[in-house]
């Protein structure tokens, strides 16, 4: 797995930006991994279909890559707004129920459920910065 990697400053003092990246790493990678092995909550609400979506190569639109497509975007005349006013979309998040049918195992998706967790962005991403072993 490749990870991206921001530059920490050269005088060894955390920016935001480095406490904020790196401390969300050292929480979603752990949570994916662990997720491959069996199923595993997250620590804050599934925002998927929500706040976040896939758009297939061909037009369908699902909730996450690991949930069938709800629809094809060309249904609603590549019109996203009534394609997210749908009752088909919110029978989904009905379905995910928040992460508690759904368990993650993608980071893009769980850093976008994280930046909507006052909990995640103020207390678990400095944690997990300032309690990692290395990078």
């Amino acid at each position: 797995m490749a990870i991206a990697c921001l530059p920490m400053t050269t005088d060894k003092t955390p920016l935001p930006r480095d406490v904020a990246y790196v401390g969300t790493d050292h929480h979603s990678l752990p949570t994916a991994r662990a997720n491959f092995d069996r199923s595993t909550r997250l620590a804050v609400s599934l925002h998927c279909g929500r706040t976040i979506a896939v758009i297939d190569y061909n037009g369908d639109v699902r909730a996450c890559e690991l949930r069938e497509s709800l629809v094809r975007w060309l249904i609603y005349d590549y019109d996203f707004g009534a394609l997210w006013a749908a009752q088909g979309r919110q029978t989904e998040l009905n379905a995910i129920d928040g992460g508690k049918a759904c368990w993650c195992t993608h980071v893009c998706f769980i850093h976008d459920s994280m930046r909507h967790s006052r909990k995640a962005l103020l207390y678990e991403g400095p944690k997990n910065y300032m309690t990692r072993k290395k990078w």
